[in-house]
């Protein structure tokens, strides 16, 4: 299951560990990712998810759902697997409304329904939403704003960051990155 329904405002540190093969399937349910809600100042550091299979409705991601703050943070962690939500659907993050996301990547394969889907973020927008020395290596799929990193991102940094999965979109606008 998730890790709370609430947001979670702590640090929390992997220490480098691999959390593996675990299965969220919650097709009704928003902010759906191992984490549900980043809020505060919250940080996640150091962790690797493999083997996932993460299902939500708006704003599903492998390790976090909703990123709701601009002071988040997301730093050295990776998911493989596959994620797959309705709209803002993530390999690593749904919707991050700010916050910064570095040294993370993801391989996971990620479907959506509708719209703003990526292979690293779903979507990104707020004050500021940075990818910092970052990359997606998954297969993106969904109806539009459909992107190999970031399904659609608005007043945000990407630099020295990447994507090399396909991305299919059945309608508009989609991009590798």
């Amino acid at each position: 299951g998730m890790i709370g329904t609430t947001s979670y405002n702590g640090v929390f540190d992997g220490n480098g560990h691999t959390l593996s093969n675990f299965t969220i399937s919650a097709a009704t349910t928003d902010n759906v990712g191992l984490f549900a809600t980043l809020g505060g100042s919250a940080e996640i550091k150091n962790l690797t998810l493999t083997g996932i299979s993460v299902t939500g409705r708006d704003s599903t991601g492998g390790l976090v759902g909703y990123m709701g703050t601009t002071t988040s943070k997301i730093t050295n962690c990776s998911t493989s697997g596959s994620v797959a939500g309705a709209v803002r659907t993530g390999g690593l993050v749904g919707y991050s409304l700010g916050g910064l996301v570095q040294t993370s990547s993801s391989s996971a394969a990620v479907s959506g329904a509708a719209n703003q889907h990526g292979g690293l973020i779903g979507q990104a927008s707020g004050a500021t939403a940075d990818i910092l020395s970052s990359f997606a290596t998954g297969a993106v799929s969904g109806a539009s704003d459909v992107g190999g990193l970031v399904g659609s991102i608005t007043n945000g940094d990407i630099s020295t960051s990447y994507a090399t999965g396909a991305v299919t979109a059945s309608s508009l606008h989609s991009g590798g990155l």
